[in-house]
């Protein structure tokens, strides 16, 4: 018998905030996924920028997303340097060996692949433990171990030399959204769309902590330079500050007027940059939890944020397919005009 094909409207809200219009499902079938529908959204309009990191040496820009390739960028030049091309779906978060030399990407083809960035050629492609995304990486100051999370629910640590899997954390119920290491290398903190930050000892394979203060998916982690406070991002349009050691909250950071999928720390660690679903990016006093800025020029939702190591540029990516780079140098708390990268080439 044939099938009827109908049109459904699925409104993705609390997971996307965009609104997918005609997708097709089989009369008597199931509706896709919210996930699914994320990315029918996607294919059908330009390149969204799912994360931005900037090297350690301040020297070049990594970005990715839905054109599932990693665009290295020159920022003295404003030249895009190479296009690493692996990835056979979204690339959803890119990170910096602590050399520069190295680039970590993961994506939404359940693989983590690293870079030799001055060959452009990948050294390894490493496997998701069960067929999820692939949501963030991070590799350890010490360069010796890479951690990613994702759809499974679990932290997965490897070697970063053989690619071999160390150990896997278990403690989130839900999809792993983020996960930073601290200086040292022994703790690595995680957030989850169960509302939590787990702290944990790596090299122990335990959890020390979980921290507990948002009241919807955390979207995002990153531990000061110090080692001593974390922030954490959510669903829930705050930024909450946590003293590591103790695992208590210090200061909950309210201004956005939406959810906020990106938090990072200035390299001084007087300041914190976040991303929002509102179109800006924020950056707050750590101390005093107070707004400095508000950075708008974005037209779509920004998903990441990273700091240039000298504190006063910031890179954001956002799902209006910019990458923008902020001067938060003047003394007006207004944004400076913006320099641009769209696509594959930078603007004039």
């Amino acid at each position: 018998m044939k099938k009827t094909l109908i049109y459904i409207l699925i409104i993705v809200l609390e997971l996307t905030g965009v609104t997918v219009t005609g997708v097709r499902v089989a009369a008597g079938g199931e509706a896709p996924s919210l996930r699914l529908a994320e990315k029918a959204i996607k294919e059908q309009h330009i390149t969204y920028i799912f994360s931005v990191a900037w090297s350690p040496d301040g020297k070049r820009l990594a970005s990715g997303g839905t054109d599932k390739v990693v665009i290295l960028w020159d920022t003295a030049t404003r030249k895009q340097i190479n296009a690493l091309e692996g990835h056979a779906d979204y690339i959803t978060s890119v990170a910096w060996s602590p050399d520069s030399k190295t680039l970590l990407s993961g994506g939404y083809d359940n693989t983590v692949i690293l870079w030799d960035t001055a060959k452009g050629k990948q050294i390894m492609t490493l496997a998701a433990q069960s067929d999820n995304y692939i949501l963030s990486v991070a590799w350890s100051p010490d360069k010796k171990r890479i951690a990613s999370g994702g759809d499974d629910d679990l932290v997965a640590i490897r070697d970063a030399v053989t690619g071999e899997m160390i150990r896997t954390l278990e403690g989130h119920s839900v999809s792993v959204s983020s996960v930073a290491w601290n200086p040292d290398s022994r703790f690595l903190a995680s957030g989850s769309y169960d509302n939590a930050v787990i702290i944990w000892d790596v090299e122990k394979g335990i959890k020390i902590k979980t921290l507990e203060g948002h009241s919807n998916f955390v979207t995002s982690v990153a531990w000061s330079h110090d080692g001593k406070k974390i922030s954490s991002g959510s669903y829930d349009n705050t930024v909450i500050i946590w003293d590591a050691e103790k695992g208590t909250k210090i200061k909950t950071l309210e201004g956005h007027s939406e959810h906020v999928n990106a938090v990072a720390w200035s390299h001084d660690g007087r300041h914190i940059a976040s991303g929002s679903d509102d179109n800006t990016v924020i950056i707050w006093d750590a101390n005093t939890g107070n707004t400095i800025k508000v950075l708008k020029g974005h037209t779509g939702s920004v998903r990441s944020v990273s700091w240039k190591p000298d504190g006063k540029v910031i890179a954001s990516g956002s799902y209006d397919g910019l990458v923008m780079l902020w001067d938060i140098t003047g003394a007006t708390p207004v944004p400076l005009t913006p320099e641009l990268v769209r696509g594959r080439g930078l603007s004039k």
